[in-house]
C-alpha cells in the first residue's frame, strides 16, 4: 500500500528488492485508484464503477 501510494500519488518510481539482489519495479494494485483530492482508495467489493 506504501508502495501503491508514492508510485501513483507522488508519481516516484519504486524497485523491491529481492533477496537474491534482483530489482523489480513496482506495478501498483489493479484496485488501486488515486481520487481527485490526492487520497488511493482501493475499488474491491465496490458495487459502482469507480469515478473518475
Amino acid at each position: 500500500m506504501i508502495a501503491d501510494f508514492v508510485t501513483l500519488a507522488r508519481n516516484v518510481p519504486v524497485l523491491h528488492l529481492h533477496y537474491d539482489g534482483r530489482q523489480e519495479p513496482h506495478r501498483p494494485s489493479d484496485l488501486a485508484r488515486l481520487r481527485t483530492d490526492g487520497l488511493i482508495v482501493y475499488d474491491a467489493g465496490n458495487t459502482r464503477p469507480p469515478c473518475r
